[in-house]
């Protein structure tokens, strides 16, 4: 609780700024671990089928906007084998999930790495082909 010196009042931080400060101590962390950036990895599924994305930013996209403009971070092989994914299902009944937001290219290539290795050891079929 900090003490308004001005007006002699206590002031307890609002749920706000409590959320706000938490966050903030939460992205000094990953600051000082090396692993803050911008980044976010991203898996589309359907059924038992699986495709595995980074992009910049932490906003979730669409399967319509995945397919409308290749992300830089997709290579063309990636991005088109996803396009006949989505258009081959309709685009109807696909769930996207984030794996990692706010991470530097090196953590998301990992996570990514990783993310499809656990996907092909469940025994889902992945996407993307292969590296």
């Amino acid at each position: 609780m900090k003490r308004d010196q001005a007006h002699g009042l206590d002031h307890r931080p609002s749920n706000g700024e409590a959320l706000k400060n938490q966050r903030m101590a939460q992205e000094q962390a990953k600051k000082d671990a090396g692993i803050w950036g911008e980044m976010s990895v991203g898996i589309v599924e359907k059924n038992d089928a699986a495709f595995v994305h980074i992009w910049k930013g932490v906003s979730e996209n669409s399967v319509h906007r995945l397919a409308a403009k290749r992300p830089k971070e997709t290579s063309k092989a990636e991005h088109e084998a996803l396009c006949l994914w989505l258009k081959a299902g309709g685009y109807d009944g696909f769930k996207h999930k984030i794996s990692a937001w706010n991470v530097n290219a090196e953590e998301a290539a990992s996570v990514k790495k990783r993310v499809l290795a656990e996907l092909t050891e469940a025994g889902m079929r992945v996407v993307n082909p292969a590296a």
